[in-house]
């Protein structure tokens, strides 16, 4: 249950994404899937199975390998028994089924693959298994450390040894079959052509606290102190993971109030100002000042970040969502054909800005107006228009319309 918490998986705790609600059913998946081989209960365990499998695969299409890595469990389980057990079978069939509801969507989003912003390669699985353990290696450490030294502290050794028991061959089985996942998924994207990134894998860290825990109790069944130490380790190593998962945090909501602060302080305050990334833009919507949020303004040109950064699926998606969140998105071409200038804040090298090298491009004229160390803020104007020093003395006209 703790290993999680030290791993490269604990940060969809907290963010606003459906992968730890994933991580959540996936788990809830997996115990109910061990639970049902018994006799006692079985038919609310297996409607269990079925819903969590199927809220799984409602908060995310790649929740599907969760399925794949329970089928793995259960096949060897059917080996080894000899047979199948076809309710279980059947709740992993009528879990699937809200992929039948939403084949629309997928075909629709099977559409943004080819442009995609992040490129599958084979190169992802070894930075899959990087990302999620690199944070995990002191409790790792820790656990073998402990289990290498207790034969030197034999005072602590318990007079009766508890007997170990091993877990069924199927229930290791499934284990491994979580920490397969990455790689399967990998495969099936290679093949298909369809996107991945790290956190489409995250239910694998179920398959590494299992197989941690399963090794720890082999290690240190018959040692309650040293357990004890690795438990008190664990927790440790949370807290201070959290200390700096908070320093993250603060420091991040102070730059937000620096670039709001930033942005009030500036010139020609009836400008309309289009940021140029849309994390600092959405950051800047939500928790900005009234007299700032009201002018901002995202540019959205499919075309340009395609030309510029290689790929335009965040762009029509902000296209898509815009009609659903308060927040101000308009077409890029629209936009520029309607002011005569404007202002555009952000930061020049940012990854996804595209929309400064694209003004760059243009037969704009671009005037820097104020820049602190990383964030830069241009006004933009025609080049047969009013000139900064002009605007200085007057009202600009009033921003044309948006999309909300």
């Amino acid at each position: 249950m703790l290993f999680p918490l030290v791993t490269g998986a604990y940060e969809y705790a907290y963010e606003a994404r459906p992968y730890g609600l994933v991580l959540g059913f996936s788990g809830l998946a997996l115990i109910s899937w061990q639970s049902s081989a018994g006799k006692s209960r079985r038919l609310l365990r297996l409607m269990v199975l079925t819903l969590s499998l199927a809220a799984a695969l409602s908060c995310h299409y790649y929740a599907v390998f969760v399925f794949l890595a329970l089928a793995f469990g259960e096949a060897v389980r059917s080996i080894s028994r000899g047979r199948l057990d076809f309710p279980i079978w059947c709740a992993f069939a009528i879990g699937s089924t809200p992929l039948l509801g939403f084949l629309p969507l997928i075909r629709q989003a099977m559409t943004y693959s080819g442009t995609f912003w992040a490129k599958t390669a084979w190169s992802e699985i070894p930075n899959f298994y990087a990302l999620l353990l690199a944070p995990a290696i002191l409790p790792i450490m820790t656990l073998l450390i402990l289990a290498a030294v207790y034969p030197l502290l034999s005072g602590l050794r318990q007079r009766v040894r508890i007997p170990y028991i091993a877990p069924p061959l199927h229930e290791v089985a499934v284990a491994f079959g979580f920490m397969a996942i990455p790689v399967v998924a990998v495969t099936v994207c290679m093949i298909v052509g369809a996107p991945f990134t790290y956190r489409y894998a995250l239910p694998a860290v179920i398959g590494f606290s299992v197989v941690f825990a399963l090794g720890a109790h082999s290690l240190l069944n018959d040692r309650p102190q040293i357990a004890a130490i690795l438990l008190f380790a664990i927790c440790a190593f949370f807290v201070s993971l959290g200390i700096r998962v908070s320093g993250v945090l603060v420091a991040a909501r102070e730059a937000t109030a620096q670039a709001n602060k930033f942005l009030q302080t500036a010139p020609y305050l009836d400008l309309p100002i289009a940021v140029s990334d849309q994390h600092e833009f959405v950051t800047l919507a939500y928790y900005g000042s009234p007299d700032v949020t009201r002018r901002l303004v995202y540019l959205a040109s499919p075309d340009a970040s395609l030309r510029h950064l290689g790929h335009d699926s965040v762009e029509k998606g902000l296209l898509a969502l815009a009609p659903w969140f308060p927040v101000k998105v308009e077409r890029y071409e629209s936009f520029i054909a309607s002011h005569e200038h404007f202002l555009t804040y952000g930061n020049a090298v940012h990854f996804l800005n595209w929309l400064l090298p694209e003004l760059a491009s243009t037969d704009l004229r671009m005037e820097l107006v104020k820049a602190n160390a990383s964030t830069q803020l241009f006004l933009v104007s025609r080049k047969n228009g009013p000139d900064s020093d002009s605007l200085a003395g007057e009202t600009p006209p009033k921003s044309g319309g948006y999309v909300h």
